[in-house]
């Protein structure tokens, strides 16, 4: 038994030294790469998508304030790129946890209002804070002018089952998966509705997401 934990203890020793070699590589390898957009960006500097670039590659090892710094000119130099705006807000919540965020988000909105994914970020962010009232404001908005939008549908039933609307929720986790198939986070909410409900459905929904978490080689 003390054989067997030992060889299990030196596996896991072992595999942590190869996790952390393969991130070591990783690290040079954004170095580099950064190095090498900075080159561009001194020769273009009003190009957005290099700063844009360099700033996933600054958050990858550690240099949030580089990253943040980066998406800010990203969305100055072109204020009318939604993903420039939703990169930036992203890193923004997750430095201060705060509303920046939010208020990045709908500065946007000023000049993009017609912009799906970012009204649909914005009611996400208010469902975290269990604003339901303001998610669902954005949502609606959000499919007013998108009514096929998977992600805003989403966000829709995960409103409605945290307000306890579960047939309601159910319905809206059903056009997640009719507009994007994939989605195997639609799958996973409609087998935790199903087993609240006792309905033996829920295995079969447990099992789809699972495979489609299978085949996504992010996870």
């Amino acid at each position: 038994m003390r054989l067997c934990c030992s060889f299990i203890i030196i596996l896991l020793i072992f595999h942590s030294c190869n996790v952390s070699n393969e991130k070591n590589k990783e690290n040079i390898s954004d170095s580099v790469s950064i190095e090498s957009l900075s080159k561009q960006i001194r020769k273009n500097p009003f190009n957005a998508k290099l700063f844009a670039e360099r700033a996933k590659l600054y958050w990858n090892i550690f240099k949030k304030d580089s990253a943040i710094n980066d998406a800010i000119i990203a969305t100055k130099i072109d204020s009318t790129n939604e993903e420039y705006s939703l990169l930036l807000a992203e890193y923004l919540l997750r430095i201060t946890k705060s509303d920046t965020d939010v208020t990045v988000l709908k500065n946007f909105l000023k000049r993009r209002p017609e912009s799906v994914k970012v009204l649909s970020k914005i009611a996400k962010y208010y469902s975290y804070l269990k604003d339901y009232k303001n998610a669902k404001i954005y949502i609606d908005n959000a499919l007013t002018i998108e009514p096929q939008h998977a992600e805003a549908h989403f966000v829709k039933g995960m409103v409605l089952y945290e307000t306890n609307q579960f047939k309601e929720a159910i319905k809206a986790f059903q056009d997640v998966i009719q507009y994007n198939p994939e989605e195997s986070e639609a799958y996973m909410m409609l087998g935790l509705i199903y087993q609240e409900m006792n309905d033996t459905i829920a295995i079969q929904y447990y099992k789809t997401a699972a495979q489609l978490k299978g085949k996504d080689p992010t996870l």
